[in-house]
């Protein structure tokens, strides 16, 4: 189940292009893509011919597809020709790229030198027509990409090209994240894994591809830099990652080079020793340089870099099945003007409100999300920028005199990095409730549209565009506390919104002595469970300039006195107020968020926030979190 809203006013969309004219007489050219501008270097020796211009059968498949057709030439788009051999012997899949208008060249009645190819870009299947002129070398050799099982089938020369088309220039297309052409080839999404460090998980990693495999997903792998030229390896190069076999204690990954031969020459590769450690027949393998190979795990682990696994929908909990997060929502934004914030001004972005129902919860009662952000682009090495997604648990909403105000709880963030490339996928365990997710750039004035697909086992409901004139706080995600190692886990919590006012409870630091008193005050009961208990509190701040130091103390309240606490009281027990447990009675810090925690026997206090100055005005909210039920009580809160 599928939902799409669009939020953008500037960036839309442009028309789709249509079938150009062509007929057998009178054979498309395209004026707009010529030779000097679809290969810019090194084009001297390149002459641009028809398929019947240098072979004598041309026709767009022989006998089907499979991965053996895919041959890389000169142009390097190895990442886009690894998905390409994975959904060649995937035929819905190559259905969807190749439709059944997509080249008539079999036939003279309809062959009007168009060639018509699919490609899903920035949400949607984007139609893409060329004139079948293809870049040939040497009279009748093709320069780029080719088949490798008969020189008369177009299909793959034809879908680089229209490729290269779609970006701008064969030039643009060198160079990539396979995990991008698996996007653009299937509206999939793809996940990389860092095979650095993990050698301690290898089983956990086979499994996974083997996993994957069986559920069909296209897997990728990559060789790095530094293995250029070891064994047959290819530095840089992507390769297509097509089984996996165990043979009694042995775990094989076979692996295909897209360029249709050069395989590895280390342990397990064509004709090796190791084969005679096994027993006959055990697998079925040509013995010849068709560009397939196989090699263990532990080298694989080894020389290869990295692996994208690419399926149509996640694999959230990692063992490489695809699980059923069936409900997709689309919300297409826009960085604008002043909603081009970038990350310094994170909370001053998009805002985008959801739902999350309880269906699919896990064990724990979390539901798994997986969020996948697109950013437009149109030349591929000149337009994107680095970008990533955050998701708030919303703590809180109030409407105060000053307006509207919501209290934030960053979810995930520690995993969550900005990304220069055209996707980016984040993972999410959330409790039910409501949420805002907050897409940015790296930096400020970075003004394009974006694509949010969000992925869940149930429909995200009431999605609305939070306006700017809203007012937001945030704290970072605090689920347990650690203590003289130990976990405490944070069951309980509160927020309380607030706002300092002039010549109300703006009353500054203690320095301020008429006035400290009339500072914001919290009543904290603890109760006695016959041990001390955590309390974690985080102040925060409107997220707007300017930004103030913000301090805060805790007072010991005797039983009787009358609250809010006096400008004696607080003077005369100034120097008895409870350590927090960074050592300190009190703490004074310009931040967004400042956050302290105790360590607290049973018993009533007063937590007293304020200001450096007196009479200055902002609005925040306030956070508390514990192991056990606490009864809190604001005063003088604004």
């Amino acid at each position: 189940m599928e939902k799409t809203l669009d939020f953008r006013r500037h960036f839309l969309d442009e028309e789709p292009d249509q079938r150009p004219y062509g007929n057998p007489d009178h054979l498309y050219v395209d004026d707009e893509f010529p030779l000097e501008m679809a290969i810019v270097q090194d084009n001297n020796e390149i002459d641009w011919k028809r398929p019947k211009e240098f072979v004598d059968h041309p026709k767009l498949f022989t006998d089907g597809s499979t991965r053996f057709d895919i041959g890389q030439g000169s142009a390097g788009t190895c990442w886009f020709l690894s998905i390409v051999a994975d959904i060649a012997d995937n035929k819905q899949m190559l259905k969807q790229v190749l439709p059944y208008t997509a080249y008539f060249i079999e036939d003279p009645d309809k062959y009007d030198g168009i060639f018509h190819a699919r490609f899903f870009r920035f949400g949607k299947w984007e139609d893409v027509y060329i004139d079948d002129f293809l870049p040939v070398i040497y009279g009748n050799t093709l320069w780029g990409a080719k088949s490798s099982t008969d020189d008369n089938e177009m299909w793959v020369a034809l879908l680089e090209k229209a490729f290269a088309r779609l970006h701008g220039s064969y030039d643009a297309i060198y160079g990539g994240q396979p995990g991008d052409a698996y996007l653009q080839l299937t509206g999939g999404i793809g996940e990389r894994i860092e095979l650095e460090g993990l050698q301690d998980k290898t089983n956990a990693i086979f499994n996974r591809i083997k996993n994957a495999l069986s559920s069909n997903c296209q897997i990728t792998c990559v060789v790095p830099d530094e293995y250029d030229n070891y064994k047959g390896l290819v530095g840089g190069h992507a390769y297509s990652l097509v089984d996996a076999k165990q043979i009694n204690q042995t775990k094989l990954i076979r692996v295909r080079n897209p360029w249709g031969h050069g395989e590895w020459k280390g342990a397990w590769c064509d004709g090796s020793p190791e084969w005679k450690s096994i027993p006959a027949n055990s697998l079925q393998f040509p013995n010849k340089d068709d560009g397939e190979f196989y090699v263990c795990l532990e080298d694989f682990m080894k020389y290869f870099s990295h692996t994208t696994i690419c399926s149509l929908t996640p694999d959230f909990d990692m063992d490489g099945c695809s699980d059923s997060l069936n409900h997709i929502l689309n919300i297409y934004g826009e960085w604008y003007r002043n909603t081009a914030a970038g990350f310094h001004k994170l909370l001053q972005n998009p805002r985008f409100s959801i739902v999350l129902s309880s269906q699919g919860a896990l064990e724990d009662g979390k539901v798994p999300v997986v969020l996948q952000m697109i950013q437009h682009s149109k030349k591929r090495k000149t337009d994107n920028v680095s970008i990533r997604c955050d998701i708030f648990k919303v703590l809180g909403d109030k409407i105060r005199q000053s307006g509207r105000c919501i209290a934030l709880e960053i979810q995930g963030q520690k995993n969550n990095v900005y990304s220069p490339e055209l996707q980016s996928s984040f993972r999410f365990r959330l409790t039910p409730g409501r949420y805002l997710i907050i897409p940015s750039t790296v930096d400020e004035r970075q003004e394009k549209a974006f694509l949010l697909r969000l992925f869940s086992p149930g429909p995200l409901e009431s999605v609305k565009e939070i306006p700017r004139d809203v007012n937001l706080t945030s704290c970072e995600n605090e689920e347990s506390i650690d203590i003289k190692g130990k976990k405490y886990p944070l069951t309980f919590e509160k927020t309380l919104f607030g706002e300092f006012f002039q010549g109300v409870n703006a009353g500054g630091q203690i320095s301020n002595q008429e006035s400290y008193s009339s500072n914001p005050q919290y009543l904290v009961i603890v109760p006695d469970i016959g041990s001390d208990i955590p309390l974690v509190v985080h102040i925060m701040q409107k997220n707007v300039e300017p930004q103030y130091p913000v301090g805060v103390r805790l007072y010991k309240v005797i039983d009787g006195h009358q609250l809010p606490l006096d400008t004696k009281y607080l003077y005369e027990n100034y120097s008895k107020c409870p350590q927090h447990l960074e050592g300190d009675q009190s703490k004074f810090v310009i931040s967004w968020d400042v956050d302290v925690r105790y360590l607290l026997a049973a018993g009533k206090y007063i937590l007293l926030i304020h200001l450096d100055e007196p009479n200055t005005e902002k609005p925040f909210s306030i956070l508390f979190k514990s192991t056990q039920h606490i009864t809190i009580k604001g005063f003088q809160t604004g």
